[in-house]
C-alpha cells in the first residue's frame, strides 16, 4: 500500500481529488463517490475500520455475486469499476485506465473500401495515436454494419430519403 489513509473518508476524498486532477467528468466522479459512500455504510455495518482490496472484493461479492460481468446490468458493472478504482488508488496511489477492447469488423464492399482509404489517408496526414486510429476503424465498422443491415451496400443506394431517415 503506497499511502496509509487514517480514515475511509480521507481515502475517498483523496481518490476523488485525484480523479478530478485527471480531468474525469463531474458525473463520473459523483458516480464513484456515491458508490464509495455505499461501501462506507457497508464497512460500518460490518465493523470494518480500514479499507483494502479484500474489503472491496467482499463488498462486491455481497452486492453483485459471482455472475459473469458481461451478464450484469450497467449499474452493477459501474459498481465494480468504482470499487476497482478505489482499490487501485488505495494500493498504488494512482488509477489504471481500462479500455474495453472490441475488435472492429473488416471493412468490406465499396463503402468499406472508401472507409479503409479514409483511415489510411488520415493516418498518414495527421499525427494521431494508434489508439485513435483503431477507434476510427471501430466506429466506421459499426456504421458500415448498420448500412449493410439497411441494405445500403454501395453509394448508389444512398438517396435523399435514406439520409433524411438516418
Amino acid at each position: 500500500m503506497i499511502n496509509q489513509f487514517k480514515t475511509f473518508g480521507e481515502l475517498s476524498d483523496t481518490a476523488a481529488a485525484y480523479l478530478n486532477s485527471l480531468s474525469y467528468g463531474s458525473s463520473s466522479v459523483d458516480s464513484y463517490t456515491r458508490e464509495w459512500r455505499y461501501l462506507n455504510q457497508y464497512m460500518k455495518a460490518h465493523n470494518i475500520q480500514h479499507y483494502n482490496a479484500s474489503v472491496g472484493a467482499q463488498y462486491l461479492a455481497d452486492k453483485v455475486g459471482d455472475a459473469e460481468r458481461k451478464a450484469l446490468p450497467r449499474s452493477q458493472r459501474n459498481r465494480i469499476r468504482a470499487i476497482s478504482v478505489l482499490s487501485d488508488f488505495a494500493e498504488t496511489g494512482s488509477i489504471r485506465k481500462r479500455k474495453k477492447r472490441q475488435e472492429p469488423r473488416h471493412l468490406d464492399g465499396p463503402i468499406g473500401m472508401i472507409m479503409t482509404e479514409y483511415i489510411a489517408e488520415i493516418k498518414h496526414a495527421s499525427d494521431l495515436s494508434i489508439s485513435t486510429i483503431q477507434s476510427y476503424h471501430l466506429y466506421l465498422s459499426v456504421f458500415l454494419g448498420y448500412l449493410n443491415k439497411c441494405g445500403i451496400t454501395s453509394f448508389k443506394h444512398f438517396d435523399q430519403a435514406f439520409l433524411i431517415n438516418l
